[in-house]
């Protein structure tokens, strides 16, 4: 793209412009990306690019196609110097667990942190999610079917162990402390009149 010999009034066609901000778009992953990237440094704000991209005009200002060929020489450097491991496809990857499975590390969770609102305050997973899959009435758990997406159930076991790691470093809650007490105290108790 040779933007010196072009319009000597500051416009460049946009057919010059193109060919550039489509390989820098290719690869900066998006408009959005490349606005964040190179907005300030460059000007490319990401409705001007959306607007060339269309074909709003035919004409390109100097400044934003100089923009352009600069954040493109940038982000060659950039990729030459970080190359990018190649992407793996799962062709038949499973995305959903079964909801039943991830009840009793769901509840541990809202145990540990004293409820599902707290929960979230503290690992964003939202209450409702939470209580969605702890929660199923009418639902026999032998027939349940339901499930789960895998990205959440992956969030609720990684906040689950980062709860426990956090308890055993600082202690657990009261209300955790006083159900861990009544279970065992139901298990004495059962083992005490029935030898279960």
């Amino acid at each position: 793209m040779n933007v010196y010999a072009s319009d000597p009034h500051g416009l460049i066609p946009r057919a010059e412009v193109l060919p550039g901000l489509a390989e820098l778009i290719s690869r900066c992953g998006s408009l959005y990306r490349v606005d964040r990237a190179y907005g300030q440094k460059y000007g490319l704000v990401e409705n001007t690019l959306r607007l060339i991209l269309k074909g709003k005009s035919v004409m390109v200002r100097r400044r934003t196609a100089w923009g352009v060929q600069q954040a493109l020489y940038d982000q060659r450097r950039y990729d030459d110097a970080n190359p990018s491991p190649p992407k793996r496809y799962h062709k038949h990857r499973n995305h959903f667990v079964s909801r039943a499975e991830l009840v009793p590390f769901t509840q541990e969770l809202i145990w540990r942190c004293g409820s599902a609102y707290k929960a979230e305050q503290r690992y964003g997973i939202p209450k409702s999610t939470l209580l969605q899959i702890v929660n199923r009435e009418g639902v026999n758990p032998l027939r349940d079917t339901s499930k789960v997406r895998s990205s959440t159930a992956q969030r609720i076991l990684s906040a689950l162990s980062e709860q426990r790691r956090y308890d055993r470093e600082n202690g657990t809650s009261k209300r955790y402390r006083r159900l861990l007490i009544e279970r065992a105290t139901a298990d004495g108790r059962l083992r005490r009149d029935f030898g279960i």
